[in-house]
Order: C-alpha cells, then sequence, then structure tokens
C-alpha cells in the first residue's frame, strides 16, 4: 500500500501490529478477541480460567496469519514450546482438522462468525484474556497520500455495511457507515437502512 500497489485494504490490528503502519490511516469497522477455538470433546472446556501448563498438551492447527504468529510466539514463550500438527488458510480444513484430530486453534471471533465457512463459528471458543492481550481491531488500512476511487469508496462502504451498527441506532434498524474518502478527509458518516435498497 505504501508502494501505490493497492488502494485499500481491510486488515486486523492489535498493539503489536499497530506500529507496523505508522504512515497509513486506519479507520475501525469493528472490534475482536483472539479465542482459543476448540473441539466439544476437548476437556479444556471442563475448565474455568487456562493456564500455560493446560496450552502445553494441546496440539496446535494454525492459520497462516502474521498477526497470530505474533501472539503464538508469545504463547510459546510463557508455555514453552507448544506441538504445532499443521498451518492452513481455510476455515473448511480448519474445522476438520479441530473436529477430527482434536485440534486447538488461535482465531478471531471476528472472522470465524462471519466466515463463509459457518460450521467453525459453531464451534465451542475459550478466551485466553487472562495469558495475552487478545484484543483486536478490524478497519480499513489507506495511504493518506491517494486519493481513493468511487469505485473503492463504494466497496468500502458495500464491505462494511454488515458490521457497522451503532448502540442508539440499532433498534431502529438504521446503520453507520464510515468510509474513507480520500487524503485527510478520511471519514464520511452516512446512514443507511437495510430495508432500502443498495
Amino acid at each position: 500500500m505504501n508502494e501505490g500497489g493497492f488502494p485499500a485494504g481491510f486488515i486486523p490490528l492489535n498493539q503489536a501490529t499497530k506500529p507496523l503502519i505508522p504512515d497509513l490511516n486506519f479507520t475501525k469497522v469493528a472490534e475482536s478477541k483472539l479465542n482459543l477455538i476448540v473441539s466439544p470433546d476437548n476437556p479444556l472446556l471442563e475448565k474455568g480460567t487456562l493456564t500455560v501448563h493446560d496450552l502445553r498438551h494441546q496440539r496446535f492447527a494454525l492459520f497462516n496469519d502474521v498477526a497470530n504468529e505474533q501472539i503464538f510466539r508469545h504463547l510459546q514463550f510463557l508455555c514453552g514450546p507448544l506441538k504445532v500438527i499443521i498451518n492452513l488458510d481455510n476455515a473448511w480444513s480448519m474445522y476438520a482438522t479441530i473436529t477430527k484430530l482434536n485440534a486447538v486453534c488461535l482465531g478471531r471471533t471476528f472472522q470465524t462468525h462471519h466466515s463463509p465457512y459457518s460450521p467453525l463459528a459453531d464451534l465451542p471458543e475459550i478466551e485466553l484474556g487472562d495469558l495475552i492481550d487478545n484484543h483486536f481491531e478490524f478497519g480499513w488500512l489507506t495511504n493518506p497520500n491517494d486519493e481513493l476511487s468511487a469505485t473503492t469508496v463504494e466497496l468500502t462502504r458495500m464491505v462494511t455495511l454488515p458490521f457497522k451498527k451503532t448502540p442508539d441506532r440499532a433498534r431502529s434498524g438504521e446503520l453507520f457507515i464510515a468510509s474513507p474518502l480520500s487524503g485527510d478527509q478520511f471519514l464520511s458518516a452516512k446512514t443507511v437502512n437495510p430495508s432500502s435498497s443498495l
């Protein structure tokens, strides 16, 4: 994006990855937690708070993801070596690995709950907040030096549409859309009635 290859990107950020984009604009669309996704048969579900000892005996299946890799490295710093059995790129394979091999996965709730493969969102999740900073923000990354085309602005609006509800408008069914425009004029507020045509 800094080299002008892409006009905008929809990405997850946490405290560890925010410093990697000092010269780019980020507009938050949603918040998410990174949880441990497990099989319904995993004994960890019977525990209250997870400890480093609990994680040492798990088999991890990891999504190919830079931010998740950083968190996993931090978990290994806390726990010692952790067993990774596979790295994957798609939700169907991850679901099969978790359910058939009783593996565990680091997954961001925003992604699992909006995955095209919905069974992944039905698997149990365990909070990791006592061990790591598991807070993420999802949003649009843009270059302040580049003006976005009308097509890109409309694309960001359409992608954002299902996710952005404001509490005071949730009852009326209206959505608040934040769309990157160009340069310093980054946020454009607009309400849309979901029942109206797009």
